[in-house]
């Protein structure tokens, strides 16, 4: 009896590591709360791009990655997505002088997105909605939007968010005709044992448990 108790405790277990985590979303317009509640957290502040001293580069037909994060516009047209500190349509120093950001020409193009490396359950960024301070719709792979209000137009807006699980994705879209992003950061979890690899395990452990039951009976 103690057998088949241990390997029913054994099942619950592995059933219960198995199962998904909830694809809750948890949205921070504070930096400070969204700090408090991550880690592993890297940041892409622009300023290593090579930028000419004035002006800007554009991205929008071949995009552009940065440390593992990959920038690019939807549809990929001529001018939808920029990098530089005087990028056409977002204001040069609305985050701070000599500072790159990136510039998304919603217009141009219908969005810009910026595609996740593996195990990432959180993002943050600075947004600069210009020229006429419309709303940014911020849309997730696990399904998650988030409408961010804007404030004056040359004012960043910050924007965080902790998923409950991994995301691969975020676009940008506005009915502004441009949207300034700068100190683009995300949170890495460490990778853990994938479902399938945890039910080998346990089909493994049962199997021992029944053998050394019926080993006991014979």
């Amino acid at each position: 009896m103690k057998s088949i108790n241990v390997v029913l405790i054994v099942m619950i277990t592995l059933t219960l590591l198995a199962a998904p985590a909830g694809a809750t979303m948890s949205y921070y317009s504070n930096q400070t709360s969204w700090e408090a509640a991550t880690s592993n957290v890297f940041t892409i502040d622009f300023n290593d791009v090579a930028v000419p001293p004035s002006g800007f580069i554009d991205y929008s037909t071949t995009g552009v990655q940065l440390h593992d994060v990959t920038f690019t516009a939807n549809p990929a047209t001529e001018g939808g997505l920029q990098v530089g500190n005087l990028a056409s349509g977002c204001y040069a120093n609305a985050f701070g002088t000599g500072n790159y950001f990136l510039c998304g020409n919603t217009y141009d193009a219908k969005y810009f997105e910026a595609a996740l490396p593996a195990n990432v359950t959180a993002v943050a960024m600075n947004l600069l909605p210009s020229p006429y301070g419309n709303p940014v719709t911020l849309s997730f792979s696990s399904g998650d939007t988030q409408v961010i209000p804007a404030l004056p137009n040359t004012t960043p807006v910050f924007a965080g968010f902790v998923f409950g699980q991994p995301i691969s994705s975020v676009r940008f879209e506005s009915t502004s005709f441009f949207i300034g992003v700068d100190n683009f950061s995300y949170s890495q979890i460490e990778e853990t044992p994938e479902a399938s690899t945890l039910l080998l395990a346990g089909a493994g452990l049962i199997s021992l448990l029944l053998a050394r039951r019926l080993r006991r009976l014979c």
